[in-house]
């Protein structure tokens, strides 16, 4: 059975009384995420703001360049945020459970350092009762433009210089968890991925601490 209850700039989703995510929107922050993401009597399979990547947070979305605004990564704490733009919530629309699923949906403005917003978007999270080894989750993204036109660009170049590749849906997984990269084309290296099409891609390891829990 599950159950929703908010938590402080949250969201809690709960299966039989275990938390399977937990939706955060904190006033202030960069962007909501889901974190952690896990199952029942099970540790987490995500990340929030690791040393290496502080804006690397759970399972996100965001794009490098929008309209030539980075919604990918943050300024550091004072510097100029020229440049830089924020995900920031503005409410809860829907939410609901029942035996079949949960599920709740929210409302977000892509706003730049300047005070200006270039998208509305509605965020709907679906999630299924999870098995034995996998959670289900559904993610529909919709966006509006706001008083101007905008493009979200993808430039091409090479993987790791610039960011030029990391913009839409990501998953910061455990690091004890990796490695383990898989496509649908049989490609399993990182550099061989990078900025390819397939039709999915997927990630399995055995997490470190399994036989802790």
């Amino acid at each position: 059975m599950f159950s929703l209850e908010s938590i402080h700039d949250g969201l809690r989703l709960n299966w039989l009384g275990k938390t399977l995510l937990n939706y955060c929107f904190a006033t202030g922050g960069q962007r909501p995420y889901w974190h952690p993401l896990q199952l029942p009597y099970a540790p987490s399979l995500t990340m929030n703001e690791p040393r290496d990547h502080v804006h690397h947070q759970g399972m996100w979305f965001a794009w490098k360049n929008v309209n030539g605004v980075n919604f990918w990564e943050q300024g550091k704490p004072e510097a100029d945020p020229a440049g830089f733009g924020k995900i920031a919530h503005q409410c809860i629309l829907e939410q609901s459970t029942d035996d079949a699923k949960a599920a709740f949906v929210t409302e977000n403005a892509w706003i730049d350092w300047q005070g200006a917003t270039h998208l509305t978007e509605i965020r709907r999270t679906t999630i299924f009762p999870p098995q034995a080894d996998c959670l289900f989750i559904d993610l529909e993204l919709q966006f509006k433009p706001h008083r101007q036109e905008v493009t979200l660009h993808l430039n091409r170049g090479t993987p790791g210089e610039g960011g030029c590749f990391y913009s839409g849906l990501i998953i910061r997984f455990y690091d004890a968890m990796r490695p383990g990269h898989l496509d649908a084309d049989g490609r399993e290296e990182t550099t061989d991925i990078f900025g390819k099409q397939s039709r999915w891609c997927g990630f399995g390891r055995t997490h470190a601490q399994d036989s802790q829990v």
